[in-house]
């Protein structure tokens, strides 16, 4: 009489071979998670960076006399170049610009301000910046 249906052993092996998939998985998903979150930051950085330049191409007297040679995060929100993330946010409690990477608050995050040959270059710097951070992600 054959009866239907698998042995324990040949059950056990299924749940091995899972259990090993899923041990090469799991690692690989979380890097590729953190990597996205790095890519989300560079791109945030690169649209900050671009609205504190198009700040100083309309400010670029006061760049010029250097009565401001940077802005903040928060200062292009409150000028209309950047919008807020959450709109229920709160400049000091709940932030309005959270970096992807850890979810700190970016609105004092500073871009520094510089003119060459009567354009404006913007230049954002963030905590823990190496200098190079997005051109390696």
């Amino acid at each position: 009489m054959k009866s239907k249906g698998f042995t324990l052993v040949e059950i056990l092996a299924v749940i091995s071979i899972l259990a090993i998939l899923v041990g090469i998985a799991v690692p690989n998903m979380a890097g590729l998670a953190q990597k996205n979150r790095g890519k989300m930051f560079c791109a945030k950085a690169t649209n900050i960076a671009k609205a504190a330049q198009q700040w100083g191409e309309e400010n670029i007297d006061e760049i010029e006399s250097k009565r401001k040679t940077s802005i903040t995060v928060k200062e292009l929100i409150e000028d209309g170049k950047l919008k807020k993330e959450d709109d229920a946010c709160n400049f000091g409690s709940k932030p309005c610009t959270t970096d992807p990477r850890d979810q700190s608050s970016m609105d004092s995050s500073k871009v520094d301000l510089q003119i060459k040959n009567r354009r404006v270059y913007a230049t954002f710097h963030f905590e823990g910046d190496d200098g190079d951070y997005c051109a390696k992600n």
